[in-house]
């Protein structure tokens, strides 16, 4: 092979990494475009989540808040079955 053919071959082989490369910096700023967004995403159902356990605070004192009105409601109950003789 000559050095003529062997300097042609590298040239071709140049812009076929050439090609490539550019391929690959496409592709590139297409993965990063796509990380934004999902970084976009996890962001703002982090935020919604984040809301949503606000709002759900106030039932964790649900048991002590149901056996406070249970505890009560069952006296009422027997209190007014006293007072009418209603039976159980």
């Amino acid at each position: 092979m000559s050095v003529e053919q062997r300097l042609e071959a590298v040239e071709i082989d140049l812009k076929e990494l050439r090609v490539e490369v550019g391929g690959l910096r496409i592709l590139g700023e297409k993965y990063a475009e796509d990380i934004g967004k999902v970084a976009e995403v996890q962001s703002h159902h982090g935020k919604k989540l984040e809301e949503i356990s606000e709002a759900l605070a106030p039932l964790a004192q649900i048991r002590d808040f149901i056996a406070c009105v249970a505890a009560n409601h069952e006296l009422r109950i027997q209190a007014i079955e006293k007072h009418t003789g209603i039976p159980r």
